[in-house]
This record gives structure tokens, sequence and C-alpha cells, in this order.
């Protein structure tokens, strides 16, 4: 049987046993990954602080791309490594490992016509930063309306109400401060999912020795 029939039928039995009740509503590796996150947040909160930018910032100039990548680098490495964790663990938490396969999937094919349509707008002179707001706000509004929906992706609203205040608020900071809004972002997201999952675990935990 080769690896695609293998990971299709892992993930089949996962959906059936938590459709049955068989298998917790969310897997507990969702909190490692939540915690990374907000530490993730932590050190860019801490790095915005900490970094000189100076403002009006040259589009470009070393201090615009070292900025940048102090903030863009640490994201995508951390990024890798729970892609990777989550991989590695597929057999231990299925749930997990095909949601973040889906999300990549998704990102793959959504991610370049997102850019076409940015580059369309710019070139109608409309900002690129206004529509890359609307879009963090309605995204988080698509992720509260999952989650609320579908019980298996409860703790969505965590990541959901704060990428809305995220959106929301993006217009009072400035490129000095853009690390600032991601760090208190990831921060935000993660600890409140992580609360939520603990949540929906304690109820689990409920229901199981109410069923003893």
């Amino acid at each position: 049987m080769s690896e695609t029939n293998i990971e299709r039928v892992r993930d089949d039995l996962a959906a059936m046993r938590q459709a049955l009740g068989f298998s917790p509503a969310c897997e507990r590796d969702v909190i490692g990954h939540n915690l990374a996150m907000a530490a993730l947040g932590v050190f860019l909160t801490a790095v915005t602080a900490w970094t000189r930018v100076p403002e009006p910032i040259e589009r470009g100039s070393p201090a615009h791309l070292r900025y940048s990548a102090w903030v863009v680098v640490p994201a995508l490495v951390v990024v890798a490594v729970m892609l990777l964790v989550s991989y590695r663990r597929r057999g231990l938490a299925p749930l997990l490992w095909r949601e973040n396969r889906q999300s990549m999937i998704v990102a793959a094919a959504l991610v370049p016509c997102y850019v076409a349509f940015v580059a369309w707008t710019a070139w109608l002179g409309i900002q690129a930063s206004a529509i890359t707001v609307a879009t963090f706000f309605l995204f988080g509004l698509f992720m509260f309306g999952t989650g609320i929906l579908d019980r298996s992706r409860r703790y969505w609203v965590g990541w959901a109400v704060a990428t809305m205040a995220a959106g929301a608020c993006a217009p009072l900071f400035s490129f000095r401060t853009t690390g600032l809004l991601i760090g208190l972002w990831l921060m935000a997201g993660g600890m409140s999912t992580v609360l939520i999952v603990r949540w929906m675990q304690r109820r689990e935990d409920l229901k199981n020795a109410g069923r003893l």
C-alpha cells in the first residue's frame, strides 16, 4: 500500500473515532503548537522593542531589510519546525497532521492568487496595506464561524478573535511597530487557544467520567 493510501486510511480512522466519541475532540499536541506560537510572539515583541528603526524608513534600505528579516525569518523557522514535528507525530496526532497538511495545500493554492490580487489592486491605485488588513479581518471572521459550527475546531475561536482584533487595530500601527502587532497577535491567539483546548479537554474528561 502506498504512503498516500496509508495517510488516507489513517485520516478516515481518526475522523471515525472522533465522530463516535472514541477520541478527544482536540488532540493534546495542539497545546504545544500554540505555546510555540505564543513564544514566537514574545520574541517578536522583544525584537520590536529593542530594534531601532528610523521613521520614515526607505523601502529596500538596509534598516528596512534587517527589520523585516528579524520578523519574517523566525516565524518561518517556527512554522517549519511545527510542521516537521506534526509530520513525525502523525501517528499519535493524525487529526492535527491532517489539518496542517490541508492548510499547506490551501496556502499553496491561495497565496499566489492573493499576491496577484494585491498587485492588481495596487496597479489600480488602492493601497496594498488596506487590502491586507481587510483580508486579515475577514479571515478571522471565517475562522470564527468555522470554530462555532464545527465542534472539532472549536479552538479556532481563539485565533479567530485575535485575528479580527489584529486586523481592526492594524491601522493604528506603523511599520516600526509591525513586529509588536504580530507579536501581540501571536501571543493572544496562542494563549487563548491553549485555554480553549484545556477547557475542551476538561469537558471531554468529565463526559468520559460520566460514562463510567
